[in-house]
């Protein structure tokens, strides 16, 4: 339930802004993609591995976030089938106004299982949104 209520924050917080152009699995995409940007070229066959999805999954994903912006495809040199995918500046901005929404509605999210006394929940929430930069998980033990 914790997590119903944090979904429904963010969604009541981000819209109206650009970050209602971008559903769950797409965020979870874009960030992947930006937290692996040192580490070389991702390709969709990435995406596909990294997410447990088919590639005609992988497509559609991919495809609305190149209409909405956020991404497109550059061909690779040496192998002309291989298209890399290259984040725009819009999927950096996006990708800060989520986190800069997901730590303003720490405290709220915090604030609210504090007086009701899910202290627990608290700290496991603070310390699963504080290093990874993660999406917090429940924890009911």
């Amino acid at each position: 339930m914790p997590n119903n209520l944090l979904k429904r924050q963010m969604a009541c917080m981000m819209a109206g802004s650009d970050v209602d152009c971008i559903m769950g699995m797409q965020s979870m995409v874009l960030h992947y993609l930006i937290q692996s940007e040192g580490q070389g070229n991702r390709f969709q066959r990435d995406i596909e591995t990294q997410f447990a999805m088919r590639c005609s999954t992988a497509t559609g994903i991919l495809q609305l976030m190149e209409q909405h912006g956020l991404l497109y495809r550059e061909q690779i040199v040496h192998d002309a089938r291989l298209k890399r995918l290259v984040l725009t500046e819009k999927a950096r901005a996006l990708n800060a106004e989520i986190h800069k929404g997901l730590e303003k509605n720490r405290g709220t999210y915090a604030g609210r299982h504090e007086r009701s006394g899910d202290s627990h929940m608290v700290c496991r929430v603070r310390q699963d949104s504080g290093e990874s930069g993660t999406i917090p998980t429940q924890d009911f033990g």
